[in-house]
């Protein structure tokens, strides 16, 4: 079976900003990209920040961001949400990533502006939940960025919205997904590709609702590339 990645030990560079998830800078005090990554539903920015800790290498110059959601989980325990998972009907969900559009896109604008980086050098990150935010905002609420991954989540058309990115995308998902199944990223690959974006699609035999290390490796390196 596939493994989870393992990231390497923290580096000591590190600070907290907006929304009070943390911040990796880059070691040589030179901050030229961005990364901001979306947890999932009920975790936060802490759950994900070691993605930028093993990413380092790869990407030198870049910060990488992991905010919390703005609304406490509605299952408690302590977590975050982008958006409710009650009643999880297709059109409430499109409803629910419109109303929280706005806050995103200005916190994204706000942090490329914080750190005086152009929106074609801010990537975007997510994982379930965040997952399909990035995407959302990539299509419907940024004109421009370097690019999305997509771990283990989906995009749905929104037909009452205006395009207007077309970026791409990389979709990593495990077949063994019982959480959030792995169709949601076929269809959304499909979906993407009809709006002239340029997805890409990895599906991991054997995962679940997880970043396996295939995809793990796989996003690094497509994150080289787009910046």
């Amino acid at each position: 079976m596939p493994k989870k990645f393992t990231p390497p030990p923290p580096s000591p560079v590190r600070d907290k900003v907006d929304l009070h998830g943390p911040i990796i800078l880059p070691t040589c005090g030179t901050v030229k990209r961005l990364v901001i990554i979306f947890h999932g539903y009920g975790a936060d920015g802490e759950n994900l920040i070691d993605l930028g800790y093993a990413w380092q290498d790869l990407l030198p110059e870049t910060a990488f961001i992991a905010p919390n959601a703005p609304t406490p989980c509605e299952m408690g325990g302590g977590g975050w949400q982008w958006f409710s998972l009650e009643e999880k009907t297709t059109d409430l969900v499109q409803e629910r990533l419109r109303n929280v559009k706005e806050t995103v896109h200005s916190y994204i604008k706000g942090q490329a502006e914080k750190y005086n980086v152009d929106l074609r050098d801010v990537a975007l990150v997510g994982f379930s939940q965040g997952a399909m935010l990035a995407i959302h905002q990539s299509i419907y609420a940024l004109r421009q960025c370097a690019g999305v991954v997509a771990f283990s989540g989906g995009f749905t058309l929104d037909e009452d919205l205006e395009q207007k990115g077309f970026p791409k995308v990389l979709l990593c998902h495990g077949d063994a997904d019982q959480v959030v199944p792995v169709d949601f990223s076929r269809r959304g690959y499909e979906d993407l590709k009809t709006l002239r974006a340029r997805p890409q699609l990895l599906i991991s035999p054997k995962v679940g609702h997880q970043i396996s290390e295939e995809g793990f490796k796989a996003a690094g390196l497509f994150l080289k590339d787009l910046i």
